[in-house]
């Protein structure tokens, strides 16, 4: 097991032709010192983790299919998925590729939501509030109930929005959208892996997470 309780990160976006990837990469700048690297899913193969960081990899956004993504993408994740270095996240279609690599099925909408946001209640532990939050979509697939051991997914009405594991945390919709409100908090447990939750010294205060009415969600959100 590596101690990486001192090590610096380094964050690489996976990019599927998708001008959003750019958007993801300023966004994060708005809560890290860190630049990203944006790497082009044909290249993922040359991708290793350095065991002398912590690594974060982002799959993004982009067109198609996640099953079109598949035979380069599931030999990636089947190696690095879940180490003690690695953190993983998905955003739209990279939310898709990862469920699919864990078992879910993906299924066409049968009405896309393309630029709509839609209204999520979550409840902020740590003030004991609830609160109703935007999330932006840009999906015509979705991510069909699936269970795999140590993931707790957020359902909306049949689709999965949110799976969350060790090291792992995918989203449907676009968490750096200007149509998702407190853009933060979904970013927050990949901020937590890069400096250990309470030594994180960039975030002022943590608002634990969870939703309201999920089925699949159970204890806090990050």
């Amino acid at each position: 097991m590596i101690d990486t309780i001192k090590l610096p990160s380094k964050i690489f976006i996976v990019d599927f032709e998708d001008s959003f990837t750019f958007n993801i990469s300023s966004e994060i700048q708005n809560y890290s010192n860190i630049r990203p690297e944006i790497i082009h899913f044909n290249c993922i193969d040359q991708l290793h983790i350095d065991n002398n960081y912590k690594n974060v990899f982002i799959l993004g956004p982009g067109p198609g299919h996640s099953k079109d993504y598949q035979n380069k993408i599931f030999p990636f994740l089947n190696n690095y998925l879940f180490k003690d270095n690695v953190f993983v996240m998905g955003i739209c279609l990279g939310h898709q590729i990862i469920c699919g690599f864990l078992g879910a099925h993906i299924s066409y909408l049968k009405r896309p939501i393309h630029g709509q946001s839609i209204e999520l209640p979550i409840f902020l532990a740590e003030q004991k509030i609830k609160k109703i939050v935007r999330v932006q979509m840009y999906n015509s697939l979705y991510v069909k109930h699936f269970s795999y051991p140590g993931i707790s997914l957020q359902m909306y009405k049949n689709q999965c929005l949110i799976a969350k594991g060790s090291g792992l945390i995918t989203y449907q919709f676009h968490p750096e959208s200007v149509g998702t409100s407190r853009r933060r908090i979904w970013f927050q447990p990949m901020l937590n892996f890069m400096y250990n939750k309470a030594d994180d010294k960039q975030v002022k205060s943590q608002r634990y997470l969870r939703s309201s009415n999920s089925r699949q969600t159970r204890g806090t959100f990050y």
